[in-house]
Parts: C-alpha cells; sequence; structure tokens
C-alpha cells in the first residue's frame, strides 16, 4: 500500500481531473477560472478559492502576521483545495469525503512537522501477552460504541505537537478503569508527556514527548511510576503554549534526538503519587485478525492503535478508504482510539463495514472529532499495533 500522494502526483491527478471534466486548462486555470460563483458555504469546494479562503480565516479565526505570510496560507489552501478535490474523485465509489479543514492553510509537511509523530528508524514494538475472546466471534453485535456505555471521555485537543501517543494511551486507560469501578473521568495526559522518556532501545523504541511515542510504553510508564493523576489535578497544557516542560527523565537522544532547545524547570514533571487516580497492572497486544479484535473491542472496551495518519488533515467525514494511505507497519506517525464498531450504506447504496476512531484533534475536526476507518482490510494498519492496559 502506498504513502500519500506527493505534490507531483497531485498535479498531476488534478490535470487529469480537469481534462476529464471538459477542458483542457491547467491545473492553475482551472482553479481560477471554474468556480465563478461567489462562496455561500465552506462545503462547497466548487466556489471561488478566494472567497473559500475569506471564510476559512473568519471560521478559524486565522491571523497571519504580514501579508508574505498571508500569501503563503492561501497558496496551502488552494494546493490543499485542489487535493481534496481530487481525493474525492479517488474515493472507489465509497462515502469519504475530503474538504476544508482547520488545517487548511498549513501545508503538507508543515502538518506532518506539528502533528504527525516523528518516525522512528527501525522501530520493532513488541507483542506482549494474549487477551482471549469470550465465545464465538459471530456472538459479538453487529455495531458497538462504548461512548453509549460510559467508556470514553470527550475529544481532546493535543495542538501542534506529536503527543498522541499519550492520549491514546490514557484514553484505553480512562475506558479500562470506568469499566471496573463505572467512574468514567479524565486523566492526565500531560503527566504522560511530561514525565515518560521510557524507551525499549533493543526495539528501537522510545517516547519522545513532542516527537512522538508509543503507547505500550506510556502503559509502562504508568505501571512504574503507580498511577496516573486526574487531568483536572495536572492538566493539559501544551495546546496553548502555556508551558514548556524540559525532556522527561529517561530521555533517549540516540532513538528521539535531541529535546526542545527551550524549556522550563518549574513546567517540567511533578507528577505526585499521593494524587494517582488510576493505575494498572499490566498491558497486552490485541490481535491482527480484525475479526478477532472486533470481538476484543467489544469484550474488553477501548482499543489503542497506531496508524498511517498522513491524508487525514484534509478529511471532512465518511468512512476512510485504504487507498491514500498505507498499511505498512514502518509507516505508522499517529496515535489513536479504538471505540466502536459498525456498518453503512455508501452513497451508492452498497454496505461498507467500518471502525470508530476517535481522534485528538479537538471536536472541530472530522465527525465531531472522530473518524471512521474501512474494516477488515487492515486500512491505514488499523490491527498492527493494537493494545490495551489491564486493570
Amino acid at each position: 500500500m502506498s504513502k500519500m500522494p506527493s505534490l507531483k502526483w497531485k498535479h498531476a491527478t488534478l490535470l487529469v481531473l480537469v481534462v476529464f471534466l471538459g477542458g483542457t486548462l491547467t491545473a492553475t486555470q482551472a482553479v481560477r477560472t471554474a468556480r465563478t460563483r461567489h462562496a455561500t458555504s465552506l462545503e462547497d469546494l466548487d466556489n471561488e478559492p478566494m472567497d473559500l479562503f475569506r471564510m476559512f480565516v473568519e471560521r478559524h479565526g486565522k491571523v497571519y502576521k504580514d501579508e508574505s505570510e498571508r500569501q503563503q496560507r492561501y497558496d496551502n489552501f488552494v494546493e490543499n483545495l485542489e487535493l481534496a478535490k481530487a481525493f474525492n474523485a479517488r474515493t472507489e465509489g465509497g462515502s469519504t469525503t475530503y474538504g476544508i479543514t482547520k488545517f487548511s492553510d498549513w501545508s503538507e509537511k508543515e502538518f506532518s512537522e506539528k502533528v504527525l509523530m516523528r518516525k522512528q528508524a527501525g522501530a520493532r514494538p513488541p507483542r506482549q501477552g494474549y487477551l482471549p475472546v469470550k465465545g464465538d466471534l459471530k456472538d459479538a453485535p453487529a455495531s458497538w460504541d462504548w461512548r453509549d456505555h460510559g467508556a470514553v471521555t470527550p475529544v481532546k485537543n493535543q495542538g501542534t505537537v506529536g503527543t498522541c501517543w499519550a492520549f491514546s494511551a490514557v484514553g484505553n486507560i480512562e475506558g479500562q478503569y470506568a469499566l471496573v469501578d463505572g467512574n468514567l473521568e479524565s486523566l492526565s495526559v500531560e503527566q504522560v508527556t511530561d514525565c515518560d522518556g521510557g524507551s525499549f532501545p533493543n526495539n528501537r523504541t522510545g517516547d519522545c514527548q513532542v516527537f512522538g511515542g508509543w503507547p505500550f510504553l506510556a502503559y509502562e510508564y504508568v505501571i512504574r511510576v503507580g498511577g496516573l493523576e486526574l487531568d483536572s489535578d495536572y492538566p493539559y497544557c501544551m495546546l496553548n503554549e502555556t508551558c514548556w516542560p524540559c525532556a522527561p527523565p529517561g530521555w533517549n537522544s540516540t532513538i528521539c534526538g535531541p529535546p526542545q532547545p527551550y524549556c522550563k524547570k518549574e513546567d517540567s514533571c511533578h507528577f505526585d503519587p499521593s494524587l494517582a487516580a488510576a493505575k494498572i497492572s499490566s498491558w497486552v497486544s490485541l490481535s491482527s485478525n480484525e475479526e478477532e479484535l472486533k470481538a476484543q473491542l467489544h469484550q474488553h472496551g477501548p482499543v489503542s492503535i497506531a496508524i498511517d495518519a498522513t491524508s487525514l488533515y484534509i478529511y471532512w467525514g465518511g468512512i476512510v478508504e485504504g487507498h491514500l494511505c498505507s498499511s505498512d507497519p514502518a509507516d505508522v506517525d499517529h496515535a489513536v482510539l479504538l471505540v466502536g464498531y459498525g456498518t453503512a450504506k455508501t452513497r451508492w447504496g452498497h454496505e461498507e463495514d467500518y471502525w470508530l476512531v476517535k481522534n485528538s484533534w479537538g471536536s472541530d475536526w472530522g465527525e465531531n472529532g472522530y473518524f471512521r476507518m474501512r474494516r477488515g482490510s487492515n486500512t491505514c494498519g488499523v490491527a498492527n499495533y493494537a493494545t490495551t492496559s489491564i486493570i
């Protein structure tokens, strides 16, 4: 499965699309001439790009330092608009829709550097334990959503740092704890990012704060220190850049590279064991067989997964298909939380099985902070690194 198309592919596809629509204009000319009516909605991608950009800036409260930056952001916006249209033309009859999102004025490179995890060369996350499926696989209901059963906290926003791995792991622990004692509370992601610098050098995996990490190492950290504080006691401060924590204890520069050059000691790890609100005893890897994984999710709660999310920055809604992302374990760049599954009809009338996934990009992205992925074909690597903590 190939990675998200390069910029060269984008322009080539757009030119083919324009010709298909009945013109022989260049992609740039098509953008300027094919959309002549004024924009009334960001949902209509055929509106005039400049009108759409003005609406986008207003809706998302964008502020640019000068005209030069504004022009660069507009250029990024137009490129992403073209890319969304090209992606929509390649959805294979499915239900995925790509469009204008809060990331639409960013370049692809900027998004990868600011939000996705830095890839760790040669990483080989270990598999651990086994969580048996109770009964027959066919006993699992046709659809399931852990939000309806008190095991999923509200959607959070990681901001412009690669801390998704901590949100994924903490989200899993929140669900496990809720299922054990019936008390659903948001636990501290900031504690994990501030304090967990754990690594498995032999597997070339490490937790690298704002540069990415692995949920299984976050579990190892929580086990080692004796628990997690509540988010209300140790709140997340990286969203609005109101804190500058130093590298966490155990930072492995061979795996992670150099830590952030500027930090404040007073903003760094300050976990108080007496305030630990949730503890875990172990963690296990889950099945890479999606029918088994479906049953495990239904029986044991939300599941932490790691995927290739390169194309998700312009995702609007629907069921993500595998032709715009990679299922190769080496291409993992984002960790999220599997919270359910189901089946939906596409716009062409056929049924498509999906996974329901909680993201950490805020509720103003995707389907109220969630997205769906095609189930049954390891879309974007959904089943490569599924794990859960054990209370």
